[in-house]
């Protein structure tokens, strides 16, 4: 909703210690599908974090999937007593001690379903923070430059058990590639950035794996920027890792 109050806690990035911020949502980039995204302003922000910045918050409760009932027998709404209880079971169980097969999750109830997206938007979460690090170079160009992530503290709703995750990352004034009007008046050479970048992913161990014109920015500026963005998704390979895997 516009104009309304979020806390975070943003204890990395560019902020090397923990510091609770205040911001005040300025636009939602609406119909929300798996992540909230908003345009935000940054109340009491560190001089390192820009005053008004791109907030993507990493909140089960919005997922859509959770309207769509294939290929379960029936929608799995949001509760706060399934989160809670979610929550509680999480704090007394090994994060290694979660393990199902997709056939059991036919017989989930309703607080197994919370943990089962709290995990799946933590590891998500987790995928695009390691992704745009691993792409520092290629910040503030080809992808956007990310200044801070932490939690939401506050602000998300009554009696939620977790705090969601947050990236604040570059505001770029822009459209997607796919509703851009004139995609023939964008210079050949931002076209030609866009390829090598992404080319080159793979050489610092990047799949981005959801690669369409809806992820991709078209700056309003001049010379239009064109810019890759929502690595959550992606798959970030490890040295330990075979070709295989």
């Amino acid at each position: 909703e516009v104009a309304s109050h979020y806390r975070y806690l943003l204890p990395t990035t560019t902020t090397p210690r923990s510091h609770a911020c205040s911001v005040l949502i300025r636009k939602p980039f609406a119909p929300f599908t798996k992540c909230q995204v908003f345009l935000v302003d940054i109340e009491d922000a560190p001089q390192s974090i820009p005053p008004s910045l791109i907030a993507k918050i990493y909140d089960p409760r919005f997922n859509y999937y959770r309207s769509d009932p294939f290929p379960r027998l029936s929608p799995i709404p949001w509760s706060a007593p399934n989160e809670k209880a979610a929550a509680d079971r999480r704090a007394n169980l090994p994060r290694d001690d979660y393990h199902f097969t997709a056939w059991e999750k036919d017989f989930f109830d309703g607080s197994l379903w919370e943990e089962n997206y709290y995990r799946e938007y933590e590891a998500s979460f987790g995928k695009e923070l390691d992704g745009y690090k691993r792409l520092a170079h290629l910040q503030g160009s080809i992808i956007p430059r990310i200044y801070a992530s932490g939690r939401v503290l506050s602000g998300h709703g009554k009696n939620r058990s977790i705090s969601p995750c947050v990236i604040l990352m570059e505001h770029i004034p822009s459209e997607t590639l796919s509703t851009f009007p004139d995609p023939q008046s964008i210079p050949n050479s931002a076209y030609h950035d866009l390829v090598m970048a992404v080319r080159s992913l793979a050489s610092y161990s990047v799949i981005h794996d959801d690669m369409r014109p809806d992820n991709i920015l078209v700056s309003d500026s001049l010379p239009r920027r064109l810019v890759l963005i929502d690595f959550g998704l992606c798959i970030c390979r490890f040295d330990e890792w075979s070709d295989e895997e």
